[in-house]
């Protein structure tokens, strides 16, 4: 079902929070840490909490280095995430650690009390998510994932189109991201077999979050998997093709990702029986960030028409104004969580089922068969 229409129907994790962070309301930020300050922590994290007034950075976790004294206000930089988990005045802890180490880090700040902000992917497993999605209830502590490329131009193109039924009967979507890094990285938990490791759960764990949202849930799943750089032994291919019959058509939708890719590929492209929409670049934030660029201003990251994707209809061929991506929603909506009661933009058993379609796809591969759903 797509996401306009199954929206309703996902249960609302906001309710199982504790009534105690609701009714003892105050307007005093949000204390916050970090418990790591690589890409992930200087790029999508950092600049949105400083940014917003609700959250305020206390404490960055931080082993050799001190990066994080840059920042203004400068947190606290601490060497262990048993120090940060000590201090019983952080709120919320965002686990942005390598994937094979969240379930372990985001279970023991939830048993110190936390609430939880977790890189995707969520979790190497679906036993390890639904352990911390019951143990967040138990607690009554506040738990999501950073699904954050629900918040790219791209994507929010696409739902709009859908949304407004331009392109008429879906036939075909394709999304892709390819890379040409044809030699294995520094990163060696991205590069190795360790769990949740490899370009399936980096960028697959994304695209499926996006396919659940756009069209629902598929009625079959085809993976095709591979390691294709000498040494690799972690997926740096992928196609994963999901298929659905439902109000949006009878069709495909395909997604793709490769470290062996030196052609440019759309990032989307998607036909439908009135229309077609392709959009060749990616969403400008994270290049934004990467030059210092700070979102202060709800149009920070607007796109210029070079940026825009392809609307084909009727022959004729025009640009298609891109909805402005919006990274700053996600810490919004955390606020709006804590401080005012609101429901969760990425709700737990949303990343849950991201997680089920993951191992889904990976039965597929070792099968080599479409699986039913």
């Amino acid at each position: 079902m797509p996401f306009l229409l199954r929206e309703a129907c996902v249960k609302s994790y906001f309710y199982a929070v504790s009534m105690k962070f609701i009714m003892e309301l105050n307007m005093d930020p949000i204390r916050t840490a970090l418990a790591a300050y690589g890409l992930s922590g200087k790029i999508f994290h950092a600049p949105f909490l400083i940014a917003n007034p609700a959250f305020e950075l206390v404490a960055v976790v931080e082993r050799s280095k001190s990066e994080s004294a840059s920042l203004s206000p400068a947190p606290l930089i601490v060497r262990s995430f048993d120090a940060l988990l000590s201090d019983d005045s952080i709120e919320l802890v965002v686990v942005n650690s390598p994937s094979g180490l969240h379930f372990d880090m985001v279970k023991k700040a939830l048993n110190a009390g936390k609430h939880v902000v977790v890189e995707k992917p969520f979790t190497a497993t679906t036993a390890e998510a639904r352990e911390l999605i019951d143990l967040a209830c138990e607690q009554q502590l506040l738990l999501t994932v950073y699904h954050n490329r629900r918040l790219e131009s791209g994507f929010l193109t696409v739902q709009k189109l859908l949304q407004e039924g331009t392109l008429g009967k879906i036939s075909q979507f394709h999304t892709c991201v390819d890379r040409f890094r044809p030699q294995l990285g520094p990163k060696l938990w991205k590069e190795t077999a360790n769990p949740a490791a490899g370009l399936l759960y980096d960028f697959g764990s994304h695209m499926i979050d996006e396919a659940l949202m756009l069209f629902g849930r598929p009625q079959g799943i085809f993976a095709d998997i591979r390691c294709q750089r000498v040494g690799a032994t972690a997926s740096d291919y992928f196609i994963l093709r999901f298929d659905y019959s439902n109000p949006l058509g009878d069709f495909c939708a395909e997604m793709r990702a490769s470290m062996v890719a030196q052609a440019p590929t759309p990032h989307y492209t998607i036909h439908g029986h009135k229309g077609s929409y392709v959009k060749n670049n990616g969403d400008i934030q994270e290049r934004l960030l990467q030059t210092g660029v700070q979102p202060l201003t709800a149009k920070w990251c607007a796109e210029s028409k070079v940026d825009w994707g392809k609307l084909y209809q009727a022959g004729d061929v025009t640009s298609c104004v891109s909805v402005n991506g919006g990274y700053i929603d996600f810490y919004d909506n955390i606020a709006a969580v804590l401080l005012q009661g609101e429901s969760l933009m990425v709700d737990p058993e949303q990343a849950f089922e991201v997680i089920e379609l993951l191992e889904i796809a990976q039965r597929s591969a070792a099968q080599g068969c479409v699986i039913k759903l």
